[in-house]
């Protein structure tokens, strides 16, 4: 399913470039806000973040400018770019300076506590750093009537952190009503539009097209709110983090004498639990593990700073039947669970109890593709229903794969509550490249994830897996939708929106009050990337004491597992899932066992898994050749015959063979003791491009259960052992894109 767009770029893609952030202003540290007995002074831990962030964005500055000269020396010119760069290594040499001082102070605190088990602390980062815009889709009037002259709409604007904010209007009403060419054509030359006026508590800029103006506290702007075919907005207004409150209304000319209106709110001090996830950031006291080797050292590695600390959870499910991950996630909204003819039927708005439906703060939910079918508007019935009872709820998904019946569904979930956002992930070029245009229409939002937050501690769940919210996870044969006409209609008759395919794949269930709150954090994280250079800050910052580990620690009982969750912006982070996937590789020393529906490892990751073969490691991988039913199944097909080629009488391939069905888990199994699992694929793509998550677990009667699962998929399997034939034609492709697959 992840290639459902992505490689249809295939004959678009060319150049890549090197990206780098925007400068932001200086960071400094806060006063510390941490309750409790922490091990590390608060303050010393909040300095040092704020410090690894400020060298951060001056790294990524430094290499902008590398760029632009061309990587000229600094003495070949002294243009202004030359001077600039001076002076940015001259700050980034007193940061460093400034940054080892506290490392030294908070290693000195650490070596006297003696901790030798993982411990964690949090701390909070609230200064300006980011760039963030949001647009507004106006799409039902009706959501935005007045109640007895009163507004009723409100959108929240995520000011938290922001040193530029910006929000968009998007008109698209009779857009939505007008599909027709000819209408389309008539709104060319008849563009319709509102005209509204706005009022807020401070200062703010409000651009229309070229022209812009400041507007002062507590005046009325008035403009206009032209009609949209596309998703950019024509009006623009800029908000600093004093703004609280704005009111917007709007009319019709038409009908002048029918108001509608927008209240828009801040972020900042909103006494609402998803806030205190805003600004979270892990402080990581690991033990030494000098003395540790293989999957052991793997685990508590300090090297990443994308990845939570290590912790115990007791409760996680397998989810290996289709209909199991649907079911899991309504249950956990719903209270109960779903009914086998409830799923059989096929009918998103058949009746629903509601009476035993869990009291819920929080819902994110983050997906390369939230179809508008059954499964998704089930998922979308289900948050809905909580947004309406005060939980906040949050959607992250791709918008170069989404089809339009899924935007209908999505914005329409947010105009219809104040309590859902959603962010339709779209790359954007900062650099200005041939190649790095071109990455906007291929690089997506590939992180997979379902997390509720509550009170009550077993309602605090997260799912990790493969699976995309799409029909296809769940039904092995094709739905019949004729019958809502509004969902997406799948198949190969005339009228259908996109053809069908069936998907093998996995994902599981972790119940875990403080897992779910840290991996809620994580996902925060990327909520609140910068919104021009994708740059998310990150979650952990790590720190060893000089205390060996407690000889016990990885002494696990059936029920008792250790995880960390990670997450990847390949090109942002200096490639750090590369680097840890090598990790993995070399940390094996009996057997790597894997699934994956695309593979093609880059050549850091090939050579790690040819370095285990050589030691005497057992390697064995499961994958689909016939992609039939993929997009671009016609090149993807032979990409994977090129990676099984690569591996060919080196390790152990296996071709899964289940009739009309894409094997599509992504799983690794190490020394039966560690299992890798989540959205990241064995190709190049996930390496390079996408943003990517997934979780390391340590306990070897977990493993045994993966291992069970993946013995399923070779039971539907044959060994590889001859040479895969590819077209001549494609080896070209494959060639010239060879960053794409």
């Amino acid at each position: 399913m992840k290639c459902d767009f992505l490689c249809l770029s295939v004959g678009t893609i060319g150049l890549v470039s090197l990206l780098t952030l925007q400068s932001c202003q200086r960071l400094s540290a806060r006063n510390p806000s941490s309750s409790g007995v922490n091990a590390v002074d608060t303050q010393k831990i909040e300095s040092q973040y704020a410090l690894n962030m400020e060298l951060e964005i001056l790294r990524n500055e430094i290499k902008k400018i590398n760029i632009n000269t061309n990587g000229q020396s600094v003495r070949d010119t002294l243009n202004t770019e030359n001077t600039q760069l001076i002076n940015l290594q001259a700050k980034r040499a007193e940061l460093e300076a400034k940054k080892s001082e506290i490392e030294q102070k908070i290693q000195s605190e650490v070596e006297d506590l003696k901790i030798d088990k993982p411990q964690s602390q949090w701390g909070e980062f609230t200064n300006k750093w980011r760039q963030q815009e949001e647009k507004i889709y106006i799409t039902d009037l009706k959501n935005y009537s007045l109640k007895n002259g009163s507004i009723n709409r409100e959108f929240t604007m995520d000011l938290s952190g922001t040193n530029d904010y910006k929000l968009g209007i998007v008109n698209k009403i009779w857009n939505q009503q007008n599909n027709s060419l000819n209408n389309v054509e008539e709104n060319k030359n008849n563009q319709r539009f509102f005209e509204a006026s706005i009022k807020c508590n401070d200062g703010f800029r409000m651009k229309s097209y070229l022209f812009s103006k400041s507007i002062e506290k507590n005046k009325i702007a008035n403009f206009r709110i032209y009609e949209q075919s596309g998703n950019s907005a024509n009006i623009y207004f800029n908000f600093s983090d004093k703004i609280t409150n704005c009111e917007m209304l709007f009319s019709d000319p038409e009908n002048s004498n029918t108001q509608y209106g927008i209240r828009l709110k801040s972020n900042i001090d909103q006494a609402l639990k998803i806030t205190k996830l805003n600004d979270r950031f892990q402080e990581c006291i690991l033990p030494n593990a000098s003395g540790l080797k293989g999957v052991e050292k793997l685990f508590l590695t300090p090297n990443y700073n994308s990845m939570t600390c290590a912790q115990e959870v007791d409760d996680i499910k397998t989810l290996e039947v289709p209909t199991d991950g649907l079911k899991a996630k309504a249950e956990s909204l719903l209270g109960r669970e779903l009914s086998d003819d409830f799923v059989n039927q096929m009918n998103p708005y058949a009746e629903l109890d509601f009476s035993n439906a869990p009291k819920l703060n929080t819902i994110l939910i983050s997906y390369l593709v939230f179809r508008h079918d059954f499964y998704g508007t089930l998922i979308a019935r289900l948050a809905k229903w909580h947004a309406e009872h005060g939980a906040q709820v949050r959607i992250l998904m791709s918008d170069v794969i989404a089809a339009k019946k899924d935007k209908i569904l999505l914005h329409d979930l947010v105009e219809n509550s104040n309590n859902i956002k959603i962010q339709e992930f779209r790359y954007d070029s900062d650099m200005g490249s041939l190649g790095d245009h071109l990455s906007e229409f291929h690089r997506t939002m590939h992180v997979k994830l379902l997390v509720t937050l509550s009170d009550n501690p077993s309602d605090n769940v997260v799912y990790i897996g493969g699976r995309n919210i799409h029909d296809g996870f769940v039904f092995m044969k094709t739905p019949d939708h004729s019958a809502y006409p509004e969902l997406i209609q799948y198949g190969s008759q005339k009228g259908a929106d996109e053809g069908y395919a069936p998907w093998r794949d996995f994902e599981m269930r972790i119940k875990s009050k403080k897992f779910a709150e840290e991996v809620a954090s994580h996902y925060m994280t990327l909520w609140q990337r910068d919104s021009q250079t994708f740059y998310a800050r990150s979650i952990n910052q790590n720190i060893v004491s000089k205390t060996p580990l407690d000889p016990k620690y990885f002494e696990r009982d059936e029920n008792s597992a250790l995880i960390r969750h990670f997450m990847s912006i390949p090109y942002k982070d200096d490639s750090a899932l590369e680097n840890f996937y090598i990790d993995i590789f070399e940390s094996a020393e009996k057997s790597i066992r894997l699934s994956t529906p695309y593979f093609r490892p880059t050549k850091k990751i090939g050579e790690a898994i040819k370095r285990a073969v050589d030691r005497g490691v057992k390697v064995t991988l499961i994958t689909r050749i016939d992609l039939s039913g993929d997009t671009a199944a016609i090149i993807l097909g032979e990409v994977n015959k090129e990676g099984i080629n690569s591996f060919l009488n080196k390790i152990k391939i296996y071709e899964y063979l289940e009739p009309g069905v894409i094997l599509h888990s992504k799983i690794i199994l190490i020394d039966d003791k560690i299992s890798i699992l989540g959205s990241v694929n064995l190709n190049k793509r996930s390496f390079i491009h996408d943003l990517e998550n997934g979780v390391m677990i340590y306990n070897p009667a977990y493993n045994q259960k993966m291992n069970s699962i993946m013995d399923t998929y070779s039971k539907i399997a044959r060994e590889v052992t001859e040479k895969q034939k590819i077209a001549f034609w494609k080896k070209i492709v494959i060639g010239i894109f060879d960053k794409e697959f």
